[in-house]
């Protein structure tokens, strides 16, 4: 897996937790839940990466829909490869972006 992948992963996941948010990631395919409204890292990304594709779920801590990310994991620099058309989504991903341009990653 290339390392860009993992790094815009990963700093996706902390930027959501960051933001309270839980995570459910899905897999992409069968439809599978690998791990529900979770907010721990370390468990979230021992179910991520295991397969080509991960759909990965974000709510509030009180349940509420904050969207989706498809992250494919083939595309290098465009592994976060579509999301929800949604303000809080599209903020999360240009604030992972950026941290991880700047290498604060």
């Amino acid at each position: 897996m290339d390392p860009i992948e993992v790094r815009l992963s990963k700093t996706l996941i902390y930027k959501a937790l960051d933001r309270y948010y839980t995570v459910t990631v899905q897999r992409h395919g069968d439809g599978r839940l690998l791990i529900e409204k979770c907010r721990n890292s370390n468990a979230i990304f021992k179910v991520m990466f295991k397969s080509d594709i991960d759909l990965v779920h974000f709510r509030t801590m009180l349940g509420k829909f904050v969207g989706d990310v498809l992250l494919v994991y083939s595309f290098g620099e465009d592994v976060i490869a579509d999301w929800s058309n949604r303000h809080e989504i599209k903020t999360l991903i240009a604030e992972t972006k950026n941290t991880v341009e700047r290498g604060a990653a």
